[in-house]
């Protein structure tokens, strides 16, 4: 979870419910700020919101526009083990490339989503 990563062993600080490293030069001598915003799908994302929604990579949608042939799959979490211990309301969707089943984009919304 964001709070066991902010720890100081990590030089973090958590704010709310956003952790943000503190010291982003231990992520390495190649690590560039700027090359998150010149690609918005190196990093996941997610929406504390009733219910939580998060995302990382492509939906189906965007597949398409860009000429790949996406496939989808979903999972309720009443389908999965997680779900069936600590909440049954929420779904697990993964877009993959059906030419040779790479991992596109995963998409989740409903209770704890975001952790």
């Amino acid at each position: 979870s964001a709070v066991d990563y902010c720890s100081e062993d990590n030089k973090g600080y958590c704010n709310d419910e956003i952790c943000t490293l503190g010291d982003a030069s231990s992520a390495g001598d190649g690590f560039d700020p700027k090359s998150l915003a010149s690609d918005p799908f190196a990093f996941p994302v997610g929406v504390w919101s009733t219910p939580e929604a998060s995302y990382y990579g492509l939906s189906t949608q965007q597949c398409q526009d860009m000429g790949i042939d996406a496939g989808e799959g979903v999972a309720l979490y009443a389908e999965c083990l997680r779900g069936l211990v600590f909440s049954p309301n929420g779904l697990l969707k993964i877009v993959f490339d059906k030419s040779n089943g790479r991992i596109m984009g995963v998409h989740i919304c409903g209770d704890d989503a975001c952790e």
